[in-house]
């Protein structure tokens, strides 16, 4: 389940079904993992905000960066490339891949695990990703502590938002291997962000 790989169980996490700007509904962990699945019917999609919030009382309507509480995780995503581009950058260079979500529209939307302490030290490795990732076609301003990732068993237009790669603890090695059988990835993201595995 996506929800129990990306939070504890007893952090907040704010979800919005439809609309972009449609009021959060924020539970712990815990109540929507015990809710009937699934817990959010929608006809345009729904998302869940990647890193949790400190209460369900919101500072204004919808949920803001002062409410955010963790910075464990980063999304990536792309409106021009291909989903098949898409998946061959996901799958042979991003190191820390926790899941990947189909979006039912144009591509897929990836949880990066960052861990990250504090709000400087998220920047620090949202700057690396951006400057490579954007590069390649991906979405800088979507890397953002508080943007959201589509959720899974979601109606979206008529289709399923659907979760098709889970790893609750990722490492830096790529999902994919190539003809060789060698990790094609990152060798350090940190310092050499380039390359293939020795």
């Amino acid at each position: 389940n996506l929800l129990k790989a990306m939070f504890r169980a007893d952090e907040y996490v704010a979800v919005q079904a439809d609309t972009y700007s449609s009021p959060p509904q924020i539970k712990t962990c815990r109540e929507w993992m015990n809710m009937e699945q699934p817990f959010l019917k929608t006809r345009m999609g729904g998302w869940v905000h990647i890193n949790a919030v400190k209460s369900p009382e919101l500072e204004g309507f919808g949920v803001s960066k002062s409410d955010i509480c963790s910075f464990r995780q980063l999304l990536v995503e792309s409106d021009t490339l291909s989903p098949e581009e898409q998946l061959n950058i996901i799958g042979y260079r991003i190191p820390c891949v926790k899941a990947v979500v189909n979006t039912a529209n144009r591509g897929y939307h990836t949880l990066v695990e960052i861990n990250a302490t504090s709000e400087k030290s998220y920047q620090k490795h949202q700057d690396t990703f951006a400057l490579i990732l954007g590069q390649m076609g991906f979405d800088v301003q979507a890397m953002d502590y508080l943007k959201k990732i589509r959720l899974p068993m979601c109606m979206r237009n008529g289709e399923l938002q659907k979760l098709i790669y889970i790893n609750e603890k990722p490492t830096e090695e790529p999902i994919f291997k190539d003809p060789e059988g060698r990790s094609m990835k990152w060798v350090n993201y940190r310092t050499n962000p380039f390359g293939k595995a020795e």
